[in-house]
């Protein structure tokens, strides 16, 4: 993503997404992640793009991120950053609507050639973020339109998740443990497994820094207090939360 050689200059974010991470032209970060959530909305001027037929406003947990538009892209999304991390209708002021999301009609590829194709970009995704519905429906609509079914878009179409879905937070500090591709293999398995434990906890430092991903998410809080107990008690890592 921040390749600066002349030959394929910003990698596969710039030369495919016309975006790469750039806080003066490109990405960077624009709520507080781990503390503001954010509402992302179809943008006024793309309500009638296939890829937002059935797409309501829906809550994005990934803090929101700031996404400059490409000359040569058409906008699809907008995001407003809260106050709260959780959905709710605590707008931030200090954070004005930007660009979430759009659509291209070509990228540029390693060898320098331009080449027509549907490229959908989007500023969401985190592993939170697919626990809501409309979330979900943009990213399958984006799917079907990119591979030229948009006929195959309805807004009822069912994006309902097979299996279930219990995703970890979203945050390379946090990860599970003991889990197996087998758990994962199955068209009905639920990701993550109900049994799956977190990893790293037995560490201090590590545990330590689990600690502002923990405050803004109650149920987790909750879980670890069941599992690990002794986190919570006076000296430890989590001690007042």
């Amino acid at each position: 993503y921040n390749y600066e050689g002349k030959d394929y200059f910003g990698g596969m974010g710039e030369q495919i997404f016309g975006n790469t991470w750039h806080k003066e032209h490109g990405q960077s970060h624009y709520g507080q992640n781990h503390v503001m959530g954010c509402t992302i909305q179809a943008d006024p001027s793309a309500k009638e793009h296939p890829i937002l037929k059935g797409v309501a406003p829906f809550h994005a947990y990934s803090g929101a991120y700031k996404s400059q538009l490409p000359e040569d892209a058409v906008p699809l999304l907008d995001v407003q950053v809260l106050n709260t991390f959780d959905p709710s209708d605590d707008v931030n002021q200090k954070k004005p609507l930007v660009t979430a999301g759009w659509t291209r009609d070509f990228y540029v590829a390693p060898s320098g050639e331009k080449k027509k194709a549907r490229v959908v970009y989007a500023s969401y995704g985190t592993s939170e973020d697919l626990l809501d519905a409309d979330a979900r429906r943009f990213l399958v609509n984006a799917c079907l339109w990119a591979g030229g079914w948009e006929r195959k878009i309805r807004p009822d179409l069912n994006v309902a998740i097979v299996g279930g879905f219990k995703p970890s937070a979203y945050d390379a500090r946090i990860s599970l443990s003991g889990v197996k591709p087998q758990d994962l293999g199955n068209w009905e398995s639920q990701v993550m497994p109900e049994g799956a434990d977190f990893g790293g906890l037995d560490n201090p430092n590590t545990a330590k820094r689990y600690a502002r991903v923990i405050r803004a998410r109650p149920a987790l809080r909750d879980r670890l207090t069941e599992t690990h107990p002794h986190l919570f008690e006076a000296g430890g890592p989590f001690e007042g939360l």
